[in-house]
């Protein structure tokens, strides 16, 4: 093996061993001394005998009950406003208004792909008759790809104005 490959490896199991040892479902998959707590192996802490602690204790857990009802009636309020809201929110990211902006936003990004590709033929054409070196096969094929290319950027801008045309009529 070679001296990266056992680095690596190294490396690995030291991340295996923090990440996954600590992961516990019960107290059993913990280690001796240990409590399962929120999904991870935590030693517990020193108990303390004083009567001020159990009593700080006693108060967070109330405070967090009358959070909890607290919550819970806040989440009987929400208005329908709000879960119009939420689920524009959620269903709808990109917040198109209209079908029509769907389509749109699809030509436009196709318009954009057939752009790059066009660019890159116009790009080859011209290497191509670069270095054709007076070879009349590979300039003629050169100017078919030009040619075409320039067909095709023509029918790809046309479409386009024919598409905003008719998404003007229908707006």
């Amino acid at each position: 093996m070679s001296l990266f490959a056992v680095f690596a490896l190294i490396i690995f199991l030291f991340l295996a061993r923090n990440s996954f040892a600590a992961i516990c479902v019960a107290d059993a998959d913990c280690a001796s001394g240990e409590e399962c707590i929120s999904g991870n192996c935590v030693k517990p802490a020193p108990p303390q005998q004083s009567q001020q602690s159990e009593q700080d204790m006693r108060a967070v857990q109330e405070q967090q009950s009358t959070q909890q009802k607290e919550q819970q009636q806040a989440a009987v309020t929400i208005s329908a406003e709000d879960l119009q809201r939420a689920a524009a929110a959620t269903l709808n990211p990109a917040g198109f208004k209209e079908p029509t902006a769907v389509i749109a936003r699809g030509i436009n990004i196709l318009l954009a792909f057939i752009g790059s590709i066009a660019l890159v033929l116009y790009i080859w054409a011209g290497i191509l008759w670069m270095s054709s070196a007076g070879n009349t096969e590979r300039v003629s094929r050169a100017r078919s790809i030009m040619l075409w290319t320039t067909l095709g950027v023509a029918v790809m801008l046309g479409s386009y104005v024919i598409v905003t045309f008719v998404f003007d009529i229908f707006k």
